[in-house]
């Protein structure tokens, strides 16, 4: 796992890039963003689709979170391990100062059996509180192995080509 420090991959129109993982058996995460330009941008294309009225537009643009959207996605090789109840995160500026955690509500994962084995996903996903500065980073934590810690710097609106 530790060769996978430094791997970005960009998707939703910003890039992440891990920066601290730990080498615990078979549990993996992975941090996406979503800004508000583009959680805007996917809104318009639904809203075509859709056929919203202005008045509808109007109110599904005001539910965009202003500062964007933080998904963190988690895959383990247990039930327990991948309850969202056992696991946190918290976001850095590029000082290292936090500047926001977060606790998920308890949530119990789905699972593919892949050649015999099982293999269990979750995700959680929260409003970042503050407005992204160039880059941030956000920290994951499990609390089934609390000296366990995950790290990615986000690069908004950022896609690696």
């Amino acid at each position: 796992m530790a060769d996978s420090v430094g791997k970005k991959y960009s998707n939703y129109g910003s890039t992440s890039e891990r920066t601290e993982v730990t080498d615990l058996f078979s549990t993996n995460t992975a941090v996406k963003y979503m800004s508000y330009e583009y959680l805007k941008s996917e809104m318009e294309k639904n809203a075509k689709v859709k056929m919203y009225t202005p008045e509808e537009m109007k109110v599904q643009f005001s539910a965009i979170p202003a500062n964007g959207i933080v998904v963190v996605s988690i895959s383990a090789p247990t039930v327990k391990s991948v309850n969202t109840k056992w696991w946190s995160a918290f976001i850095t500026d590029e000082s290292g100062k936090v500047v926001q955690r977060y606790q998920p509500e308890w949530s119990v994962g789905t699972y593919d059996i892949v050649n015999g084995s099982t293999f269990w996903h979750n995700s959680f996903s929260f409003e970042l509180a503050v407005p992204p500065g160039q880059t941030f980073n956000v920290h994951v934590n499990t609390g089934v192995h609390p000296d366990q810690r995950w790290s990615y710097k986000i690069y908004p609106n950022q896609e690696i080509k």
